[in-house]
């Protein structure tokens, strides 16, 4: 996809595994780009090393961001534009304590709002086995889950109907003895 073009094309779909914030990194990175040629093997090999996971190139070309990112860098280069360079040590160890900080206040709330549902599953009733059991398998036959969601709503429509059969027994129950007294 040329970037003349980027209007007329459909939007590329990325990797879910993408999140945002890799994409926003990665896309630093190209932007960073200090080696003097650029190839997608490359830029897969570096995104390994930044997201400690191995993505292909067709995951990650599939991303306008990084498509253009990597688009531009490359370009950049042909162009015989200087090369970016690395940010100094303490602009990079300000950020990255920066980013640490942000991320130890995210890690904060997500504790508070796991401690919050944990302690309002409890007061409904829900248990931590119940919460902490394993997620129904996912894939494209559901249909197997759906029979035995149907399967435990038949089952507690039967108990239901068990529970009140036996309140009206006792009623009756009760009623009469009552009138034979």
């Amino acid at each position: 996809m040329s970037l003349e073009n980027a209007d007329t094309e459909p939007p590329r779909r990325g990797s879910p595994r993408l999140k945002p914030e890799l994409v926003e990194k990665i896309e630093r990175e190209l932007k960073n780009w200090s080696l003097p040629k650029i190839t997608w093997d490359r830029v897969v090999s570096r995104v390994e090393v930044v997201a400690r996971r191995r993505f292909s190139r067709q995951a990650l070309e599939a991303n306008d961001i990084i498509h253009r990112a990597y688009a531009e860098a490359k370009q950049k280069l042909r162009k015989g534009m200087p090369l970016a360079r690395r940010p100094p040590m303490p602009e990079r160890l300000a950020r990255l304590q920066s980013e640490n900080e942000r991320l130890r206040q995210e890690n904060e709330i997500h504790l508070e709002m796991f401690v919050t549902w944990l302690y309002n599953a409890q007061s409904y009733g829900l248990r931590v086995e119940n919460l902490e059991a394993e997620l129904l398998p996912a894939g494209p036959d559901r249909s197997d889950i759906k029979e035995r969601v149907l399967q435990a709503r038949e089952r507690q429509r039967q108990k239901r109907l068990q529970y009140q059969q036996q309140r009206l027994e006792r009623r009756s129950n009760s009623s009469r003895a009552s009138s034979h007294r």
